[in-house]
């Protein structure tokens, strides 16, 4: 669990004391700024990072990288767009934003105070997307009205917002750029406001709570997560006022055109019929971080499973792809709940897409690319604990694309099942470029390639390597246990995990996370002063297994060749280096470590007597 940073109010008291114009008796110097705001422009059409840099203040230590696009797993990354964010009423601070559209589960727009040095105006420390400014939004009571015609979807949210002792003045909202604000107002009366692209500046009412109603639109094209076409339609990626992509409670009404059908997360509440539209509403009383909204001229298919309902929703009719959806997905709920908690819904759909490219969990159902279904239901279904039960917030790792990557081949593997678990150590040997760029700890967005890698990649292969450790009861034992002691309302990181483990195997297990989480290397095992004793009839296999200077944690497979045949053995390894002693009743001719490669490692870069992971062995005299 991570909760709003305790550092949030000393940043606000430094901010308005050092990085703001507390009020209007210190004048903006408008010529100098506007000088700074062209100079961040040129300098983010060139895509040029190192001009930015230039343009900081002295003593900030902030990074650029993001400004120049590179490659995207779904869609084209969009131009960044610079523009100022004034603070309204008394505040009077001015920020320069970098907005753009953004992709679901991605790295967020940058926000960056306008600060005043001995050199003139320059960009101060970034606001990090984790900075609340003392705010945090609790619900959200949305209505979307979908208008295929004009590509244009007309939304609005009754949104509750709670403020600590100490916040700013002025709450910030973040929404996607291409969502432009009409009006906001509090009990009935207008609330003074500014947008710049991504972000919204909001006067906020003299209370601890209020509900804001916001008024807003957009022209939905020019993408595949988020479109509104003829026959099909869906919201993904922040279509909704957000502080910190933290969970909240919501409800949402959908009015789509005669004949179609539109689904929302959560619970069913209502059908309306019109002259020419419909309207769904649905509850979601699971506090989740991404809310999603679909809607098209489907077929649905129902059945139970379990005693739930589980439906497809097919743009494209199709009886045996609807039983095939209907039972991977009823199937691998039930096996879920079983092993990690109830299943928090009452029914469950999948629904498909046209635009979609993938597939994307939304808790009570998935959006599915129509290639996808079923082979990627598994894992999305198993975000419904990763990400739904225990949300991620994406701001700091993805540890919940880790679980749910991980489950999906866990059920592969126990139950013969549908799944798209790709990911192996083979793989993984291939990808090690990708995995040295970050951190499993700091890894991300989902949408960079590096970052997924890491996230989905060596994330699963590092809990299937705690399992084989802990092995598959225990394994599942800690994570069952991991959203048992989860806070509903809260979201979660890897620590929350690691506390988990620690409970249910022992305060010991905590020591097997750093080197996996922190590092970007993988361990280098090889086998160190290998030989053959013999004790009466039997021979003894004695040695080491050493990995320099690193710390990691592993089962470790190995095979004797013998005169008659092979013996394998595991060897648990938690330190620089462990020492081993195998017996056979048979005479040993080879000791291979891993020679399937089945565990993370990386293959020893050079070969040499007594620093191989293969020996040949001879009897010691």
């Amino acid at each position: 669990m991570s909760p709003i940073p305790s550092r949030t109010v000393n940043w606000i008291a430094a901010s308005l004391l050092v990085l703001f114009i507390p009020n209007s008796s210190r004048a903006i110097d408008s010529a100098p700024e506007s000088d700074l705001v062209s100079r961040i422009a040129s300098a983010t059409a060139k895509e040029d990072a190192r001009e930015l840099q230039d343009l900081t203040a002295p003593g900030v230590s902030s990074t650029y990288t993001w400004v120049e696009r590179g490659m995207a797993l779904m869609g084209h990354p969009r131009r960044w767009q610079v523009k100022v964010l004034e603070l309204p009423g008394h505040e009077r601070s001015r920020f320069v934003a970098f907005t753009r559209y953004q992709l679901c589960e991605s790295a967020s727009d940058h926000l960056f105070p306008i600060v005043h040095t001995e050199d003139g105006s320059r960009l101060g420390e970034e606001i990090a997307e984790t900075e609340t400014r003392g705010y945090r939004v609790r619900d959200h009571k949305l209505s979307v009205r979908f208008e295929p015609k004009r590509q244009t979807a007309l939304l609005s949210d009754r949104v509750t917002v709670e403020r600590r002792n100490g916040a700013a003045p002025t709450a910030i909202l973040r929404i996607n750029a291409i969502y432009v604000i009409d009006s906001i107002s509090s009990s009935g009366k207008p609330l003074a406001y500014k947008q710049a692209g991504g972000f919204v500046a909001v006067s906020f009412p003299n209370a601890d709570r209020a509900v804001l109603d916001l008024s807003y639109h957009a022209k939905v094209e020019g993408s595949n997560e988020d479109y509104v076409l003829k026959d099909q339609a869906a919201l993904t990626s922040y279509w909704y006022p957000h502080i910190g992509r933290l969970p909240a409670t919501h409800g949402v009404s959908i009015t789509v055109p005669k004949g179609w059908t539109a689904i929302g997360q959560g619970e069913p509440l209502a059908k309306q019929s019109h002259a020419s539209s419909t309207t769904y509403t649905f509850s979601n009383h699971l506090a989740v971080c991404y809310f999603t909204v679909a809607a098209g001229k489907f077929t649905v298919t129902t059945a139970q499973i379990g005693g739930i309902p589980i439906s497809a929703y097919l743009i494209h009719p199709n009886s045996t792809r609807a039983k095939s959806a209907i039972k991977t997905a009823g199937e691998s709920i039930q096996w879920f709940a079983r092993h990690f908690g109830p299943f928090p819904y009452k029914r469950y759909a999948v629904i498909e897409s046209d635009p979609y490219p993938a597939a994307l969990e939304c808790y009570s159902f998935t959006l599915c690319g129509k290639p996808m279904i079923p082979l990627a239901l598994v894992h999305e279904v198993a975000h419904t604990w990763w990400g739904g039960v225990v949300p991620n917030t994406y701001t700091r790792s993805l540890w919940n694309e880790s679980f749910a990557e991980y489950s999906d081949g866990l059920y592969s593997r126990i139950n013969h099942g549908e799944g798209v678990h790709e990911f192996n150590t083979q793989m993984a040997g291939m990808l090690t470029p990708l995995f040295k760029r970050v951190s499993l700890l700091k890894a991300r967005d989902a949408m960079e390639p590096a970052q997924s890698a890491v996230g989905y990649g060596k994330g699963s292969l590092v809990l299937e390597n705690l399992e084989r450790m802990l092995g598959t009861e225990k394994m599942l034992a800690c994570m069952k246990r991991f959203v048992q002691k989860h806070k509903p309302g809260e979201d979660a990181e890897w620590q929350d995990f690691i506390e988990a483990v620690a409970e249910v195997a022992g305060k010991e297990w905590a020591g097997y996370f750093p080197s996996w989480l922190e590092r970007t290397d993988f361990p280098e095992y090889r086998l160190n002063a290998v030989r053959v004793e013999k004790v009466g009839e039997r021979y003894a296999v004695v040695g080491s297994i050493a990995q320099g200077d690193s710390e990691f944690w592993s089962k470790i497979p190995v095979i004797i060749t013998t005169d008659k045949g092979t013996k394998r053995a595991s060897i648990d390894v938690r330190g620089r280096t462990i020492d081993f002693r195998i017996e056979t009743s048979d005479k040993p001719t080879q000791i291979a470590l891993d020679p399937n490669h089945e565990i993370l490692r990386t293959a020893p870069k050079r070969e040499g007597s007594g620093d191989v992971t293969v020996v040949k062995l001879e009897l010691t005299q």
